[in-house]
């Protein structure tokens, strides 16, 4: 038995689940986020009626992808008093750089290297924003991410634990400014992606509080290994007894990959997902906080 209150495997066999259509949630809203070299990407928010203490989740597309795959699954973690927001990445979707062009997108390193640094910059002031103006709880951020977008979900996760709090008072009274990514989900992740070392970034964000779920179609050979490949690295330095709350796999029975699982599957996705996040971000002990520097109150 785990965490989740039943066994992973009977996910599968439980009924589809819509959002609650009782639920006081609020419209989405259309944002645009601006990156640090000026890169302009479009997002939806999907405000939380929970408000301070709400834990967020940021959903990130897959490879070619955009964010309007996110809606269904987005609404119904906002039904269920998460904030969402939902991002087309550099190239992607309406963000700067997408194409129409019948040859594809076509993503060099620079590319996947600026999404995790810079993209994901801009997505974290957003939240700051939001945390100040009470709206959610950016010390409880959740991301996922699909196929090789996965990696660029890592590297976020390990460049926001590498942040160091404000010089603003003694060790144990300073404000952070990041260790607040406490979970990653990736669906049909790349074990490798060029120009990302996933490596380094899992081992960075294992030695924080990160608590990782990997989500694979097991008939798909190709994503199976490379899923087996991320779940070693995860696993690895884990003490034995951690090793189930920290580190989780989960296997649908298709071969289908990515936004292809999400799109068919997307009541047991958000299902999942939220089972996931109550056991795992829903239950963080870190209520909000002012994350201004005490210098600059």
């Amino acid at each position: 038995m785990s965490r989740f209150g039943i066994t992973l495997a009977a996910l599968v066999a439980i009924s589809a689940i819509a959002p609650n259509a009782d639920a006081q949630t609020k419209d989405s809203e259309d944002v645009r986020l601006t990156t640090p070299n000026g890169v302009k990407l479009s997002a939806t928010y999907f405000e939380s009626s929970k408000g301070k203490e709400s834990p967020v989740i940021v959903m990130l597309h897959g490879e070619g992808g955009n964010r309007k795959k996110w809606a269904k699954i987005a609404a119904g973690l906002q039904a269920k008093e998460y904030a969402v927001l939902t991002v087309d990445l550099r190239k992607h979707g309406d963000s700067a750089g997408a194409s129409d062009s019948d040859d594809g997108i076509k993503l060099k390193p620079a590319d996947y290297q600026g999404m995790f640094s810079d993209d994901m910059e801009a997505v974290k002031v957003f939240l700051m924003e939001r945390h100040q103006a009470g709206e959610l709880n950016v010390r409880k951020t959740g991301i996922v991410g699909v196929g090789a977008i996965s990696g660029v979900a890592l590297g976020a996760a390990a460049v926001d634990w590498l942040r160091k709090p404000y010089f603003d008072g003694p060790p144990s009274a300073r404000t952070p400014r990041g260790q607040d990514v406490q979970t990653v989900v990736l669906i049909s992740p790349d074990a490798t992606v060029k120009g990302l070392n996933l490596n380094a970034y899992v081992k960075t964000a294992k030695a924080g509080t990160v608590k990782f779920m990997v989500v694979v179609g097991k008939k798909d050979k190709a994503k199976k290994k490379s899923a087996d490949k991320l779940i070693k690295m995860m696993k690895g330095g884990i003490k034995k007894e951690d090793v189930e709350d920290r580190v989780v796999l989960f296997e649908f029975d298709t071969k289908l990959n990515g936004e292809m699982m999400v799109a068919k599957d997307n009541s047991q996705i958000l299902e999942l997902l939220k089972r996931f996040h109550d056991s795992r971000l829903e239950t963080v002990d870190q209520p909000w906080r002012d994350r201004r520097s005490k210098l600059d109150r």
